[in-house]
């Protein structure tokens, strides 16, 4: 008979009996015995979904999570990602797709709208009121925010008609806080710019908003967490060229960038910096030629200022502000020169570049296209990626996701801190509940180009910068065309106006003249 060994649980040294009594407790291991410097490491690296779920799985992990040493750990590490928003017409948007970078892809890159982000909607009583509606739609006019410009983890957001700043949010936390009311008031015929910024100096955020009437420039400044706005008599100072309207609001490094549009005066751009409340002047690129102004936008890449001119139908221009050897001084060099070809699509179009990638490819996000756009000029390859969901317009926003408090960012204890997971955080909105998906296409084999509905005027070359939403990238009021390629058609450019297409059916193809009665059905 073969011998076998006996188990440890039947030794017959009764030292090494294991105890099976009742008072006995077999030591088990849990994530939760390692200490909180490894726990942190572990939720630094996840996902921005994964950590607030981390935050509701026990009371150990939400502290941890919400402390200030972790959230300053968390952003200093975070990537530069961005935010998909749905512009529609017809219903009001507080959801913000969350869309993660994933750079190790076989195919180059990869892009997952994993994360559902929220933000406060103007008249939040409405819905308290009626909860009981299953299909509780508001207009976006009365009840939508206007996203400014990012900051640390921050979002400007100003009301629809005259882009007044009213509120700063967090759309991680879901926390938001309402700005003052400000002692000089919207008049007939004027307009307002504003941003949000940081002081490395004070290490206090501020909102800077500039009213432009018929007879005068007012610029003033909030701290957040103070009950007051105060008059900057710098701007008094800077060149009637600047004062204009200005666009598309970028935060970096202190300063507050923005680009003046008026179709009378020459381009330039203008900034604004926080810790000494000065407005200063920023120099164009060298040979700038442009003569669109609708189809140029401003933002950063690579932790640098960024220019991009997509007015020439041939080819995308950008540049972007380096500093010199010793930090000085500071000068435009040309990224991108050749982007494309006659069928590259983002060519005459408004874009956004949104992320330089280590191997140096771009990502952009094509308003008029309603998708991005991935190119890799080392091995001359463009992918197009549509966005697939809801049926509507889009906006995007570069944002860096942070999970630092308002609490633990706001001067006083004098101002409320309010969240969007409240009761009315609770209610669903019409479309709310759908998601997105992001899915790669040949862009050659795009035939469908959707832009604003609205109709202003007849030649898009003329529009100005009135025409040009405040703030991310939205062309809301350009005009525009939502047209259809039959078969039959080329699907090319004309050489002379890229927003006529040579088409063997021009009624398809061309922007209709709002003075004239439309011939049939608008196609789709």
């Amino acid at each position: 008979m073969k011998r076998t060994r006996k188990s440890p649980l039947f030794s017959t040294d009764k030292s090494k009996n294991i105890n099976f009594s009742p008072n006995h407790k077999i030591k088990t291991f849990s994530i939760n015995h390692l200490p909180n410097p490894i726990l942190t490491q572990i939720f630094i690296i996840l996902p921005v979904k994964s950590i607030v779920f981390c935050k509701s799985v026990c009371k150990k992990w939400n502290i941890l999570i919400s402390t200030p040493h972790f959230t300053k750990s968390h952003f200093a590490q975070a990537k530069p990602q961005f935010l998909l928003r749905t512009l529609d017409s017809t219903r009001t948007s507080r959801t913000l797709f969350l869309i993660d970078i994933d750079e190790n892809n076989s195919n180059g890159c990869s892009y997952s709208p994993n994360s559902k982000l929220k933000i406060p909607i103007r008249n939040a009583q409405i819905l308290l009121r009626n909860k009981n509606n299953r299909r509780l739609e508001l207009k976006p006019k009365d009840h939508n925010y206007k996203i400014v410009n990012s900051c640390k983890g921050l979002l400007c957001l100003s009301e629809h008609s005259h882009n007044d700043p009213v509120a700063v949010a967090n759309p991680v936390t879901g926390e938001f806080i309402k700005l003052p009311q400000t002692c000089n008031e919207l008049k007939e015929r004027s307009f307002v710019d504003c941003g949000l910024g940081f002081s490395p100096k004070s290490k206090k955020f501020k909102v800077v908003r500039v009213l432009t009437t018929k007879k005068a420039v007012i610029a003033e400044v909030h701290t957040l967490g103070t009950k007051s706005w105060r008059n900057v008599s710098d701007y008094n100072n800077v060149p009637y060229s600047f004062k204009k309207k200005l666009a598309f609001p970028t935060y970096l490094n202190g300063a507050l960038y923005a680009f003046c549009m008026n179709n009378m005066e020459s381009d330039c751009i203008v900034s604004f910096i926080f810790d000494s409340e000065r407005f200063e002047p920023v120099p164009l690129p060298p040979q700038w030629e442009s003569k669109r102004r609708n189809v140029m936008s401003l933002g950063v890449l690579g932790d640098e200022l960024c220019l991009c001119d997509t007015s020439c139908v041939e080819t995308t221009k950008i540049w972007v502000m380096k500093d010199d050897l010793f930090g000085m001084n500071k000068s435009w060099v040309q990224l991108f020169n050749n982007i494309g070809t006659i069928d590259w699509p983002c060519c005459g179009l408004l874009c956004q570049p949104l992320n330089l990638f280590q191997n140096g490819a771009l990502l952009m996000f094509c308003n008029s296209m309603q998708g991005l756009f991935y190119y890799d000029q080392k091995i001359i390859k463009d992918m197009y990626v549509g966005i697939h969901g809801l049926k509507s317009r889009y906006e995007a926003i570069v944002y860096t996701p942070s999970f630092i408090s308002l609490k633990n960012i706001v001067v006083g204890r004098s101002v409320e801190i309010l969240n969007v997971n409240s009761r009315c955080g609770k209610l669903k909105l019409q479309g709310e509940t759908k998601t997105l998906s992001l899915v790669e296409h040949d862009h050659k084999d795009m035939g469908n180009f959707h832009c604003s509905s609205k109709e202003v005027e007849e030649n898009v070359e003329m529009i100005d910068g009135r025409y040009i939403s405040y703030g991310a990238i939205r062309i809301d009021d350009i005009p525009g065309c939502s047209v259809k390629h039959p078969e039959n058609c080329m699907k090319r450019r004309h050489p002379d106006n890229p927003y006529e297409r040579d088409c063997l059916e021009e009624d398809h193809c061309r922007v209709r003249d709002p003075t004239k009665p439309k011939p049939g059905p608008e196609p789709i």
